[in-house]
């Protein structure tokens, strides 16, 4: 299935919240300067779709929804294996979100968010961050 010209991946449930992807999947990105390139997750990676708090799901929608989870999937792989910096990876997210069609609103909240606290999520993937790197991959154009 696709949106917006977009591949969704093809996840299956897990316990709690978490989901694996089933097959590899891939996704292009452009950054506002011009930079541009695609992160690449195989199968097996295990992701929570977007972070956001139960208490904001009727405003923020929930974590797996599509188009989002474009951009979470990319997203979380970036931060758990630290294929590049931090704010790279929060301007990828922020790229893609445009690119599905997210409403501009949305997209500078979002983004706002992950700046303002994904710190600590950053910082929860330090001592995986070399394993998971082999679970995916970041090219750039």
């Amino acid at each position: 299935m696709s949106i917006n010209g977009f591949t969704m991946p093809t996840m299956t449930a897990l316990y709690g919240g978490f989901w694996q992807l089933a097959f590899d999947w891939s996704v292009p990105f452009e950054l506002p300067d011009g930079r541009r390139g695609r992160v690449t997750v195989y199968a097996g990676f295990v992701t929570d779709g977007a972070s956001v708090p139960r208490m904001a799901w009727f405003l923020a929608g929930h974590p797996m929804e599509s188009p989002r989870i474009v951009a979470a999937l990319a997203h979380d792989w970036l931060y758990a294996s630290h294929a590049t910096d931090r704010k790279t990876a929060d301007e990828i997210y922020a790229a893609i979100l445009r690119a599905v069609g997210r409403a501009s609103w949305r997209v500078a909240v979002e983004y706002a968010a992950l700046r303002a606290f994904g710190e600590s999520a950053w910082h929860e993937h330090d001592l995986e961050a070399q394993y998971i790197r082999d679970e995916g991959r970041l090219d750039w154009d």
